[in-house]
């Protein structure tokens, strides 16, 4: 879509739903009543764009909807996820909620760094951190590659990310299913096997919070079965899915 965009602002192209898209987008982010952030898979494949009229038309157009925002990267919002997701499970009240973290400044890209100087007084470094914090908000894409920034920015244009083996594993398993609901159970027992390390990693930081809280001993790994756990979020999305894939 963001690609779209820009042809049709370029001129390179002509399409009335891809502007009258834009024009809406954009009349709702300066009414104060829309935001765009945009993802980290979208952020890279803006910067694989070897036209420099095309990237610095994207780039501007995504700074215009997004403001500088950007969602968490798709690893970091599963555990948000997760963890609100056991704290509602186990009923216990927490100060932490996923949707207060989903998004970033886009300048985190590189790192989410704050300055601190061990010869400063805490007073003098809180001073310093609120005044970054300003040029964090206020940085924008274009910023970043305007700037000694742009050398680091285009080493996103190398990643990659492999999705042979998961194409691989659908193909093998592609006779297994004969209706949608098998398919689609089979994927998201595959998606909950995937994820296990990060959702045993997301269950242990719980048990390790309760733990400090109630002044107790934190279980030890070998005496956390992790697969009761695994059950839980399958049947509780499996429940809800089915809810969902059998609606006429």
């Amino acid at each position: 879509m963001i690609i779209d965009i820009c042809d049709v602002t370029l001129g390179k192209k002509e399409n009335e739903s891809i502007k009258q898209i834009y024009l809406r987008l954009k009349s709702g982010v300066e009414s104060n009543q829309l935001i765009c952030p945009i993802s980290y898979r979208i952020f890279k494949e803006i910067l694989k764009q070897k036209d420099e009229e095309s990237l610095r038309q994207t780039i501007t157009i995504v700074d215009e909807l997004s403001q500088g925002s950007i969602l968490r990267e798709e690893k970091e919002r599963l555990s948000l996820e997760l963890f609100n997701f056991f704290y509602d499970s186990l009923k216990i009240e927490t100060d932490e909620k996923a949707r207060e973290n989903y998004w970033d400044y886009i300048i985190n890209v590189m790192g989410n760094a704050t300055p601190h100087f061990p010869n400063l007084s805490e007073a003098d470094n809180l001073m310093l951190q609120k005044e970054w914090l300003k040029v964090i908000k206020k940085t924008r894409l274009k910023d970043m590659l305007d700037t000694k920034w742009k050398s680091q920015l285009f080493r996103f244009r190398d990643m990659e990310i492999d999705t042979s083996m998961y194409d691989l594993n659908k193909h093998l398993h592609s006779t297994e299913h004969n209706t949608l609901i098998e398919m689609y159970l089979t994927e998201l027992g595959g998606t909950i096997e995937a994820y296990a390390e990060t959702i045993e990693r997301t269950f242990k930081r719980v048990l390790d919070n309760e733990a400090k809280k109630n002044d107790i001993d934190t279980p030890t790994q070998d005496t956390i079965d992790i697969q009761p756990v695994l059950n839980l979020i399958g049947s509780r999305l499996a429940s809800l899915s089915f809810e969902i894939l059998v609606q006429p």
